[in-house]
């Protein structure tokens, strides 16, 4: 089930790999030579360096508790086929000692380091290790990348069902069109995406494509919650009483409506890496935050 398309990036000549922060069968994936020598080096030929993220060593100690020591997290990772520590290294700066006390073969470290300096040849950082600022600038959200992920966007959704045939919508064929839901007027990027210089919602999309052929209505429905930052430790969720009754608003004005699309779904703060499920992080389960599904239900009725 998993590991498919990450042996088809590394057939596509994925150039590195990055370790996952879980655990498989009890053990973590930076302390798994299973994982990441038996299968991604021996099974699947991956020649290029396995690096961790953020904490992700450290948490060898502190989180998963397999080690005892910092120091020991790092040469653990480090002999379980964990490459560089990124993005500033901290478990790796205290194999130091261990090295000089024999406890570590030198032989683990001078593979590592080959691996990183192979990737760096590779990347003709040695030729030209400073990038044209400029040149990066320019094309940065230019018409060839926007075309580029225009296509992929339209190449990733995942139809579940097309019942009578909706889709692909013909707005010639209905007068008025709702947009409704939490999503509907923003666009979720997800934590990483920072600072796009292109972004359309799917209200504004269309607006934008149907505006002039058909007549669009908006109602949010209903708020998923009070804070939309991915940064906030506390999420919390948005009142109930006013939801309810922004829920009424969206029937009102889905009432003759010939279509409803309907953007639902979660937001940044309620998916995020590394937080508990208490803080809205890593949730077990994926049904609809809030009063969502009574905003389903409400317009499923008209």
């Amino acid at each position: 089930v998993f590991f498919p398309p990450f042996e088809a990036a590394i057939n596509a000549g994925a150039a590195s790999v990055m370790a996952s922060y879980n655990e498989i069968d009890g053990i973590p994936s930076h302390a798994n030579p299973w994982l990441l020598n038996d299968i991604l080096r021996g099974e699947w030929g991956f020649d290029g360096p396995v690096v961790a993220d953020y904490f992700a060593i450290n948490e060898l100690n502190i989180r998963h508790n397999v080690v005892s020591s910092l120091a020991g997290a790092g040469a653990l990772a480090l002999e379980s086929g964990v490459d560089m520590e990124l993005p500033d290294g901290s478990a790796f700066y205290s194999l130091k000692e261990k090295l000089e006390a024999g406890e570590i073969d030198e032989s683990i470290l001078d593979r590592a380091v080959l691996r990183i300096l192979q990737l760096k040849q590779r990347a003709r950082l040695f030729d030209t290790p400073y990038a044209d600022a400029a040149y990066a600038d320019k094309i940065t959200g230019n018409k060839e990348a926007r075309e580029l992920a225009y296509q992929a966007a339209i190449k990733a959704p995942v139809l579940l069902k097309n019942k009578n045939n909706t889709l692909p919508i013909a707005p010639s064929d209905y007068k008025k069109i709702a947009v409704i839901g939490p999503n509907s007027d923003i666009v979720v990027l997800g934590g990483y995406s920072d600072e796009p210089r292109q972004v359309v919602s799917i209200l504004d999309g269309i607006k934008e494509r149907w505006g002039n052929e058909t007549q669009i209505i908006h109602s949010k429905g209903v708020e998923l919650t009070s804070n939309r930052s991915w940064w906030d430790d506390n999420v919390s969720l948005a009142d109930e009483t006013e939801n309810l009754s922004k829920i009424q608003e969206a029937v009102q004005k889905a009432q003759d409506a010939d279509l409803i699309i309907l953007a639902i779904g979660g937001d940044e703060s309620t998916s995020r890496e590394a937080w508990s499920e208490t803080h809205m992080g890593d949730r077990n389960d994926i049904t609809l935050i809030g009063q969502q599904t009574e905003l389903v239900e409400a317009l499923s009725s008209l």
